[in-house]
């Protein structure tokens, strides 16, 4: 997914190419985190409608350009999917990490989950695994 530029990928889902759009799509591709609205309304020019970025949201996460994080806080917040545009074999029930320093919350691609066996009768349309502790960046012992 990084290889593309925003414009490539609105292309490329068939979404019209607004300015909006544009720089969304930018700052999701610019961090290796997940971002809430909050978030967004911060890094966005000052001015920005709040109903623009969630309606934005919501069709970026319709045709699976972003996915919906689990977060301790109950706060909404969003990773850019990062497969192969368009193809659809892609699945959100990987490892989010929540860093308990910095609160940020990543995916984790690549680490290992069984999914659970679910009793008769109960079907299960997606899996939120939310691991927390301190991240990376955090962990650095810092140089004095």
């Amino acid at each position: 997914m990084d290889q593309f530029t925003a414009d490539e990928l609105l292309q490329k889902y068939q979404l019209r190419q607004t300015f909006i759009r544009k720089e969304i799509l930018e700052i999701f591709l610019s961090k290796n985190y997940a971002l809430s609205h909050r978030d967004l309304e911060q890094i966005l020019p000052q001015g920005t409608d709040r109903v623009t970025i969630y309606r934005t949201l919501k069709v970026f996460e319709q045709v699976g350009l972003i996915h919906r994080v689990p977060d301790y806080a109950g706060v909404e917040r969003y990773a850019i999917c990062r497969h192969e545009p368009l193809k659809h074999i892609h699945s959100d029930n990987h490892v989010h990490f929540y860093c308990e320093c910095c609160s940020k919350t990543y995916c984790i691609e690549g680490v290992q989950i069984s999914d659970p066996v679910m009793p008769n009768g109960f079907i299960t349309r997606e899996y939120r695994y939310l691991a927390s502790g301190i991240c990376a960046f955090c962990s650095k012992p810092t140089k004095l």
